[in-house]
Parts: C-alpha cells; structure tokens; sequence
C-alpha cells in the first residue's frame, strides 16, 4: 500500500553525507518533525544549497516513530554514529543513489503542499527563505509527479552511459521563445499539456534533423528549464530583483537579442518551423549537409531554403526564361558571366537563389521564377556566408561600397 509523499530538508552537511549513509545498508534520516511519518510513506529529501533549491534522494519507509537507539539498534551501528534527531525513520536504499545535488529550483515555485496554510515554498527575489523547509511538509500528488519525473530522467541519463543532451540550436531556442513570448505573464508549469507540446515538437524537431528524440531529449523537465534561462535575460521579471536561472549559453542571448524585442517576428519564424515539420517525413531530408550558414530562423527553414535553390526543374526554367529575354546569363548583383570567362566550359552556369524570406516557404505557395534570382558563385556565397543573410539590394550597395 502506498502512503504519502513526504518534503524533509537536510543540510548540506547532511546532504553531502548521504554517500556514507547509504554505507549503512539502509536509508536513514532524523529529525523532530518526524513524528507524524509513518510506514509506506515515501520521504524526498531537498536542500537548500545558497538560497536554491536541490533534490538530494528519497526512499521509502520501512520504520518509523523510532528513537535514536532503537534505529542504532537496528542499523547495527553506535548512535553516535547516527544523526541527532528526536524521531527516526528507516528505509531501504534506493537501487539508484543521487552521487551529488540535483538542481530542481525551476520547480521551487510550482511546489505545492496539502496544508491550510503554508502551500508554498517562500522565495525572496528568487532565492528560498531559509525557514521555509523547516518543517515536514505532504507533497500534492502533482507535486510528487514533478520529482519523480525529475528522477527518472536522472534515471535515464544514467542508464543512457551519462549521456547528456546537445546544446540548444537555433531552431529549438525560437520555439521555445516563442513559447515563452506568448506566455510571459503567466508561466504554464512544468507537467503542463502546453510544455508537454512543446517538448514533443522539439523532439520530432530533432528527428527531421537526424539528431536523437527520446525519453530524456528535451523532456518537460528540460524544456521548463530553458523557459527559466530566458526569464534571466527578460528586464521585465528581472526588474524587481528576481532571477530566472542564469546558467545559460550564447545561443540563447543571440535569439534573445534577435526576436524578443520583436514577439509578431518572433511567431512569424515558429510558425514556419511549425509549418515545415508538417511535411511528409521522406521530404526532411535528415541530416542534410548545409553548405551555408543557418538563417536567422534555424536549420530546418535553411534546409528548405537550400532545397527550393538546388530545385533542377526550377532552375532550368529560371535559366531559360533569362536567355530568352537577354540572351546571356549574368550575375545580378556584379554582372559576371562565366561563359565570357571560361568560354564553353562556362556556357549555361550560374546559380540560383531563392530571394522570398525563408518564413514564407513553408506557407504552401509554390516557388515562381520571379522569385530565383541569377548568381555567381562569389556573390551567392556572400549572401549566405553569416546571420543575417543579405538582400541583393544590400549586397550590390556593399559592392558599391568596396570599389575606390
């Protein structure tokens, strides 16, 4: 029979010692508000490691209401080798220990607890009151669902050899902006059918682009996570001296800076994301060699970008129409011909770009000829060598610009 899921805060000189406790043979804790556990009830056991919140373990118990004594006793250890306490519990080890602190602050304002008056953990700017996990507290079973998801995905991890999920791409962090973008006010929690979603789109994500999707890949846990690095970058909830979590990366200050000030520009870009997975999966093309670099709107819309320009049949048109009209093919921006460089070995080359913004190819219209543009080799690469991709426009004005 199952009990309760039970709060209990160790100090983090008892939370670096739980290595040795587990020695033991058997799960151990202490304490004077541990009057009220009782058997079958499940005890997770957090810290507060500087005003953050950390999972050090749980198990469940098999002996309770014990005195010191009587729990030496049945450890087959002195009690002075025991914590001080007035109450004693014992459990069973769990098959899979926590070697070091799990940081699980993220869900420091979700936490809810069945009691009549303190529900919640107080937070200060961010940071957990030192008194707030004095005492036992009973987990709501949502509660309880949040940490056991954040075990098993420890869980995962481990089993996985400690493989650890890639960083972030372009692609993902809009989504995930864009998500946060939409929900500013009001943040949905962690175990949410929204966060849910999102994190199943980030997974199919990872598949179209030949990366892994799995039970641990960008799970909710994860997702959530991401959403509170950006809470760290948005001056309106930093204003008034809160903190989201500041252990974030490059990529993310760069869509920050990019789409943040701008959400419609921001959805504009998801959106096509959103679009393009819908695609039949044999048209992803999983793992496709970029030869440029990535739009400003991710990989995936560059891929298809990519794809539109190599279009043959597209292409052959395109060349046709222009020898029709000026009986030459020429670079639209420097005005090169291979033809008159190389002669009939440069007969008929040039290459195409594809000039309509990667958000609008995903809309279902199809590619016109108006819409490829003839460019030399040189010129074509310089319209994609870096972010932000330039216009014909403002590559011509940068050529113009060069010349004495």
């Amino acid at each position: 029979m199952s009990g309760r899921d039970l709060v209990q805060s160790w100090t983090l000189r008892m939370a670096k010692d739980a290595a040795k406790q587990s020695s033991l043979g058997r799960a151990h804790s202490a304490g004077d508000h541990l009057k009220t556990a009782q058997v079958s009830d499940r005890l997770w056991i957090l810290a507060n490691e500087h005003g953050k919140l950390r999972l050090v373990g749980h198990f469940v118990i098999t002996a309770a209401g014990l005195n010191q004594r009587q729990a030496a006793k049945l450890l087959g250890v002195p009690p002075s080798k025991l914590w001080e306490g007035k109450w004693h519990v014992l459990g069973d080890v769990p098959r899979e220990t926590v070697g070091s602190l799990i940081d699980i602050h993220h869900l420091a304002e979700h936490l809810r607890f069945e009691s009549k008056t303190a529900t919640r953990l107080k937070l200060k700017d961010g940071r957990l009151d030192p008194q707030t996990l004095r005492s036992l507290r009973v987990l709501t079973p949502e509660s309880a669902a949040h940490l056991r998801e954040v075990w098993r995905a420890m869980i995962a991890d481990r089993h996985k050899g400690r493989q650890s999920n890639p960083a972030w791409h372009r692609d993902e962090l809009i989504l995930a902006l864009d998500f946060y973008l939409q929900h500013r006010a009001q943040m949905p929690a962690k175990g949410s059918d929204r966060v849910l979603d999102l994190s199943n789109t980030l997974n199919k994500l990872a598949i179209a682009l030949g990366q892994r999707g799995d039970a641990t890949y960008r799970n909710a846990n994860g997702v959530y996570m991401k959403l509170m690095n950006f809470r760290s970058l948005d001056p309106g909830y930093t204003v008034e001296g809160r903190v989201g979590l500041t252990r974030i990366g490059q990529g993310d200050r760069e869509v920050w800076r990019d789409y943040a000030g701008d959400p419609e520009k921001c959805r504009a870009a998801a959106a096509a994301i959103y679009k393009a997975l819908e695609v039949d999966d044999a048209d992803l093309s999983p793992g496709e060699t970029l030869e440029v670099a990535e739009a400003e709107e991710g990989r995936l819309l560059t891929i298809v970008h990519q794809r539109r320009e190599r279009s043959r049949k597209l292409v052959e048109a395109k060349k046709s129409s222009v020898l029709r009209e000026r009986g030459k093919l020429c670079c639209e921006v420097c005005g090169f011909d291979f033809s008159v460089e190389f002669g009939e070995r440069g007969r008929g080359f040039i290459e195409c770009h594809h000039t309509k913004p990667v958000t609008s190819l995903t809309d279902g219209s199809k590619t016109k000829i108006s819409d490829l543009a003839l460019l030399c080799s040189n010129c074509h690469r310089m319209v994609h060598i870096k972010r932000p991709w330039l216009s014909l426009v403002e590559l011509r004005k940068l050529l113009r610009d060069q010349k004495p």
